[in-house]
């Protein structure tokens, strides 16, 4: 299989487990190479997760949410906010899957790590495309920062129902037990953020 095919099935599962269809593993390459093959999906995200924050950033400042959450101090620049946000992508794609090896381990599905892995990079660029537009939107005038906000907003809901689809049916548990992993998934991410913030 060649590499453009490989995304095409990548993006097609993914797409897939979007609807909860759990024939979705059919479309991955479960192999070692498909493995490390799949990091390409958030690897080549990079450049559009920049310009994603910058608007973001805007964005936050036209709704004053980040001078609430700075309240008392000087406010971070754009710079600084991109480049926080872009380390602590990065971060998560390299840290999340070895944090996810005592997971599986504990939890009784490390024979499903792989499919874990790979279903969530691939997965990374399809909940990509929910959080990007409506940034994308505002940030060509075509939406008002209320909107925009809200529309996000949703987008994260969406985003995080299609996380625990992926969990559910990458892990093979029930989706009391998949919510928890998403719970601790989330909790890691955001310490990740708070160590990045620290410097």
């Amino acid at each position: 299989m060649s590499f453009a095919e490989e995304v095409r099935a990548g993006l097609k599962g993914a797409m897939r487990l979007f609807f909860w269809d759990k024939g979705a593993f059919e479309e991955f390459d479960i192999s070692a190479d498909g493995f490390w093959r799949s990091f390409a999906a958030p690897i080549m995200l990079v450049p559009f997760y920049y310009l994603f924050f910058a608007m973001h950033y805007n964005l936050t400042m036209e709704l004053g949410i980040l001078q609430r959450l700075q309240s008392g101090g000087e406010l971070i620049s754009g710079r600084s906010y991109v480049w926080h946000w872009l380390v602590a992508y990065l971060l998560d794609v390299a840290l999340l899957p070895l944090f996810l090896v005592p997971i599986s381990r504990l939890l009784q599905f490390n024979d499903r790590y792989v499919h874990m892995v790979i279903a969530r990079n691939w997965g990374q660029a399809l909940a990509f495309g929910l959080y990007f537009f409506p940034i994308l939107f505002y940030g060509l005038g075509l939406l008002s920062p209320i909107t925009a906000g809200s529309l996000f907003t949703l987008a994260v809901i969406v985003g995080l129902i299609y996380e625990l689809a992926i969990i559910r049916f990458a892990s093979g548990l029930n989706v009391f037990i998949s919510a928890l992993i998403l719970i601790i998934l989330g909790l890691i991410n955001e310490l990740i953020r708070i160590l990045v913030n620290l410097f």
